[in-house]
């Protein structure tokens, strides 16, 4: 049966590599993942999925090149080397600037990084799981992965992780009536059995209505996986420009107004409250980021993703630099408090494929789905699920009342961070979405 490599092993590998490598610097990461996955249906199992990320930096002579490796045994490492440095002869040199030393790592107990129980998961076990929760009419679905990092450097960098991730989907129900929900977290037993399941139930609507004109009408409720979608897209504009001034100005357009309750975004890879990562695909040990901190926006370190100093970026190879642990902070209102503040308003359980193709404008479309009318501080009847667009500065100007209980949402596979956010109230939805 296939298995991970165990991280002595890869950081054994990694250390040969780079001292037979014959560049003037070398850092490789390594990225190995075991993903499974298992559903209530009866359908056959799939097989865990194997997948392993060689990431190579190389440095010769002032320029910087980079190669990446999808699978491939050990051997195929010093070909990757030389494919890296043959990209640094074509590219100018680049100015050095002193490394850092490398930062200590946050303390954090290993059990909000990585779940034995979860690892050792098997699919026909985590079938059994979901079914045993399920109540006629349900359905779910459990994706999981286990992965290992390492990340060594010819400066004497060494980091190393052991990481689970897990992923539950929820539905309560059939068509536009079903109740859906989502979250994720390193830990099996923070997403089974309950978590997603309940949500969904209580999210279940009896009966359906055609769509009139009138649907955004009155107070708009987001949940926490709306939220979140909506975060994770205003937040990748600032993911690829960081370091530059104009992620600033992006920032205060998108989330700074009088008029909205003061929101406060940051990116935290040490907040167990996420789904945390202690360090990038450089071996920098993660720090708190404030992106936002009461409706304005904050100075961000020019140069963050600069390719110009010791051991070059990753980014410069071809891997965008991503905000991977996001999170709005949480306010004081229960769900009660926000389905009562919204008469006759809406409720949206999901937003899928939120794309804003114009940082500029902000405008965005997606696909909402387990649209509810809220009637006497309930949900009440459904909507069929439908394309809409709306803005993204609008939006957040809007948002009157933020909940106090967050959900997880995975970012990729989860094995980097997810974003983690709570429900929203909005006013005036008329005005905010539209039907597409």
């Amino acid at each position: 049966m296939r298995r991970l490599k165990h991280l002595d092993e890869i950081t054994a590998d990694l250390d040969k590599a780079i001292l037979l490598s014959p560049a003037d610097f070398t850092e490789i990461a390594w990225v190995e993942r075991k993903v499974s996955r298992a559903t209530s249906s009866g359908r056959s199992l799939p097989p865990p999925r194997f997948e392993r990320t060689i990431l190579i930096r190389v440095r010769e002579r002032g320029r910087f090149g980079f190669h990446r490796l999808d699978g491939g045994p050990f051997e195929a490492l010093s070909d990757a080397i030389r494919q890296a440095l043959g990209q640094a002869r074509a590219l100018p040199v680049v100015p050095l600037k002193k490394p850092k030393a490398p930062q200590r790592l946050p303390p954090l107990p290993k059990r909000e990084l990585f779940d034995g129980t979860l690892a050792r998961l098997g699919s026909q076990e985590a079938r059994e799981l979901l079914t045993d929760a399920l109540e006629r009419g349900e359905r779910a679905q459990l994706e999981w992965t286990e992965a290992r990092v390492a990340i060594s450097s010819s400066l004497g960098l060494r980091r190393k992780l052991q990481i689970t991730a897990g992923t539950l989907f929820a539905s309560a129900g059939r068509g536009p009536e079903a109740g859906v929900s989502r979250a994720s977290a390193r830990r099996l037993d923070r997403i089974l059995p309950l978590g997603p399941l309940e949500h969904a139930r209580f999210r279940r609507a009896q009966g359906v209505r055609e769509t009139g004109a009138n649907l955004f009408s009155g107070p708009l409720v987001l949940s926490p996986e709306s939220t979140g979608a909506l975060v994770e897209e205003a937040t990748r504009f600032v993911s690829s420009h960081l370091g530059k001034p104009s992620t600033t100005t992006f920032l205060n357009h998108c989330f700074a107004s009088p008029e909205s309750h003061p929101l406060s975004i940051y990116d935290d890879g040490r907040d167990p409250l996420g789904m945390p990562f202690l360090f990038d695909l450089k071996g920098n040990a993660k720090e708190r980021l404030d992106l936002v901190a009461d409706g304005q926006a904050q100075p961000l370190p020019l140069g963050w993703t600069s390719p110009s100093d010791q051991t070059g970026s990753f980014a410069a190879g071809g891997e965008e630099v991503q905000l991977a642990n996001l999170f709005l902070s949480p306010g004081e209102a229960t769900l009660q408090d926000l389905l009562e503040g919204a008469p006759d308003g809406l409720w949206i359980s999901a937003l899928r494929r939120v794309a804003c193709h114009d940082p500029g404008s902000l405008a965005f479309r997606a696909e909402a789905r387990g649209l509810r009318r809220i009637r006497g501080g309930k949900l009440a009847e459904a909507y069929p699920d439908q394309p809409i667009s709306g803005n993204l500065r609008e939006l957040f100007g809007r948002v009157r009342q933020v909940g106090k209980s967050s959900l997880s949402r995975a970012l990729g596979d989860g094995i980097f961070g997810a974003v983690t956010a709570p429900a929203l109230r909005l006013e005036d939805s008329q005005s905010l979405m539209r039907s597409s």
